[in-house]
């Protein structure tokens, strides 16, 4: 593997910048009237002019944003918006901005994924373990990971050089790196798991979203271990490929261009 440097995350000093862009911790919970609710409601502007106002989470956060940016970033939203769907019905015999509800999503992290595709904010690329975790759930929920492709390899550029509070913390960017399908975060990431024997994963395979996911993932981690690979991380497209017979064995023929080091 590569040589360990210390991450930038870890011990980066805050500085007034980042004071500046954490308007996101915002607290919902004691607004002052209607006023202050549907002012802390909304998050800082993207689109001001947009057409549809994403209303998020239980706390019902405003994002506005254009039809024309969510139907050309995601299928799903192209779906939504289309003729086939209440929501694209509204938006064709509607005035003015169409609001459309999204209950259990999480509207920070739909902010970051916004932010990245159209309005660049710097904030958008400084993101803690738990905001990529909910922006990699997001951008495979909604078919946004090709278009994060430039986004993600800021977000895992350190990957191997990572330090964890916790085996969870640890466990969460693995995950975030296999949504968003970064090759160099995976293989870096799953080796920091592997190298600690000790480190029990099951519990975090069940509470996976995708249990299924996650107990391969434990499966894959453990198989490593077994056969001495502590060195070695996990090929995301061994991991991916159907034919594959054994994680600790690269296949044969395999497309990626870490598989040279990441396996034997």
């Amino acid at each position: 593997m590569p040589h360990k440097k210390a991450h930038k995350w870890a011990r980066r000093r805050i500085t007034p910048m980042d004071l500046e862009l954490d308007f996101l911790d915002f607290d919902l919970s004691d607004p002052e009237g209607p006023a202050g609710l549907e002012r802390q409601r909304t998050l800082p502007e993207i689109m001001p002019n947009g057409d549809v106002i994403l209303v998020v989470g239980p706390k019902k956060i405003k994002i506005q944003l254009s039809s024309h940016l969510l139907s050309s970033t995601s299928p799903v939203f192209a779906a939504m918006l289309g003729p086939n769907f209440r929501e694209g019905n509204l938006l064709r015999e509607s005035q003015g901005p169409v609001e459309i509800a999204l209950p259990a999503d999480n509207a920070k992290a739909l902010w970051h994924i916004y932010n990245v595709l159209y309005g660049a904010h710097p904030r958008a690329h400084k993101l803690d373990t738990d905001e990529l975790y909910n922006v990699a759930c997001l951008a495979h929920k909604y078919d946004l990971v090709e278009r994060l492709s430039l986004a993600r390899e800021a977000w895992f550029a350190d990957a191997d050089g990572c330090t964890f509070k916790s085996t969870e913390e640890n466990w969460k960017m693995l995950l975030a790196a296999y949504w968003l399908e970064s090759e160099y975060g995976f293989a870096n990431l799953s080796q920091r798991l592997i190298e600690q024997p000790k480190q029990l994963l099951y519990i975090h395979g069940m509470e996976t979203p995708d249990q299924v996911l996650g107990l391969k993932l434990c499966l894959a981690i453990e198989e490593l271990r077994a056969n001495g690979h502590f060195e070695n991380g996990l090929c995301l497209s061994c991991f991916n490929d159907p034919e594959t017979e054994g994680f600790y064995i690269k296949n044969p023929g395999c497309p990626s261009k870490f598989g040279c080091w990441v396996l034997p």
